[in-house]
């Protein structure tokens, strides 16, 4: 029965038209006959046995697709049609006693990624983010203190201080060994074409050849300015934090970005300093968050993340202009910075061809973070 199941499945979403004899609502038609058919001829205990691998063979044959389509990069319609059958057999199977095997949780939350459209995606980045944030108590690489208002149009953020920064100096995970350092050599070689010409591929090659010098050239440089931020600071940083509204409307990254003013070698800075962000009227509360990313400005000019911390707006106080900020809450937040859990949502996003070049750089910027 496999390759049938798994027939079905997959040609109902090449023509996902509703009337191919191959739809999946077929696939249900196929399974319910067997299923009668089996019932009329087994005892109970072994028709349950029938049910349960009919169940894992189906599951099976999805998954498969599911990878497949994934590695093919299938458009986002695809994962949708898919979803909805994944729903449809899940509940021809289980009805509402839907159970918590890992695998089906796993092969939902895929489903759900990749279906989804790209606002969606950049939303659940952020939320797991402040999910996240939420459960770490221990603070590893320090925290930052603020207080904040909601006046209704505009975000007042007063950025207090940091305590307990952890200085970056772990060259082991410098920009060179991080995921997307050399993207012109994959690109490349992914667009090589093994039937064309033995010219032809000599030239690639050749370019091939100068873009990893380059590479290499430019790596080595990062590194020789990080490590001439690493002795300048012996120990200690220089930081500052950055503040934005994230996402932007429209697919942008952010906002709007304003920065307080560095202070010189010190894990405890002071800052004091207040910000007043216009909200924007074309992005709803719900889907904005704020954004506080504590920097350390080396000698050189370069700034090395040291971490973040997220809050979204609907969780901000309301409050009326004229009131005293210094009145309001301090919130202590602890500093973070992206997790592998948040990979297969970026993974989501990099199948979409119609975002926007300052997307598709922000993506490659969180990758990155992820094994800083």
């Amino acid at each position: 029965m496999a390759p049938t199941i798994e027939r079905f499945l997959f040609e109902g979403q090449v023509h996902c038209t509703g009337t191919s004899e191959t739809d999946p609502r077929n696939l249900l038609q196929y399974l319910d006959e067997n299923l009668i058919f089996l019932k009329q001829r087994l005892v109970p205990a072994n028709f349950e046995r029938v049910l349960s691998v009919m169940w894992a063979v189906s599951s099976k044959s999805l998954s498969d697709i599911l990878h497949k389509s994934i590695e093919k990069r299938k458009p986002p319609h695809f994962f949708v049609s898919l979803y909805e059958t994944f729903k449809v057999l899940l509940n021809f199977f289980y009805g509402e006693k839907i159970p918590t095997d890992s695998n089906l949780v796993s092969t939902r939350r895929l489903l759900e990624l990749f279906s989804a459209d790209s606002a969606t995606l950049v939303d659940s980045f952020y939320r797991e983010r402040w999910q996240e944030q939420n459960k770490n108590v221990s603070c590893p690489r320090g925290s930052v203190a603020v207080k904040l208002q909601n006046t209704g149009s505009h975000l007042r953020v007063m950025v207090l201080n940091c305590r307990n920064l952890k200085p970056f100096s772990n060259m082991r995970k410098s920009l060179s060994g991080d995921v997307g350092a050399h993207p012109s050599k994959f690109t490349r070689n992914n667009r090589l074409n093994k039937s064309s010409h033995n010219l032809s591929k000599s030239i690639e090659s050749k370019v091939d050849i100068v873009l990893d010098k380059f590479e290499s050239l430019r790596q080595g440089v990062q590194d020789a300015r990080v490590r001439a931020h690493l002795n300048s600071n012996n120990g200690m940083s220089s930081p500052y934090v950055t503040v934005k509204l994230v996402p932007g409307p429209a697919g942008a990254v952010a906002v709007t970005k304003v920065k307080t003013t560095p202070r010189s070698r010190t894990l405890f800075p002071m800052f004091d300093e207040t910000f007043d962000l216009v909200l924007p009227g074309e992005v709803p509360l719900e889907s904005l968050f704020l954004l506080l990313s504590v920097k350390d400005l080396g000698p050189l000019g370069d700034r090395i993340l040291l971490g973040e911390a997220i809050v979204p707006l609907t969780e901000v106080t309301r409050g009326e202009e004229l009131e005293d900020l210094a009145d309001f809450e301090q919130i202590q937040l602890p500093l973070s910075l992206p997790s592998s859990s948040q990979l297969y949502i970026l993974t989501s996003l990099h199948t979409r061809s119609h975002l926007s070049r300052e997307r598709r750089h922000w993506m490659n910027t969180q990758k990155r973070r992820i094994f800083m």
